[in-house]
């Protein structure tokens, strides 16, 4: 219903905890509204907003 997206992270996400990982955390940019709503179905919490700055050139 998602697409492929959604079942890429959900196999990452399965390995990564088959692996034994005790935490998995990822990241999108904030305007990336598509991924980050993958990530809230997958169970993933936002703990963080980073903001990056940079002059125009």
């Amino acid at each position: 219903m998602f697409g492929y997206s959604d079942d890429l992270l959900a196999e990452i996400t399965r390995f990564l905890a088959g692996t034994g990982a005790q935490r998995i955390g990822a990241d999108t940019d904030v305007t990336d509204v598509p991924m980050a709503m993958g990530f809230e179905r997958l169970g993933y919490r936002n703990f963080s907003i980073r903001l990056v700055l940079s002059a125009a050139s």
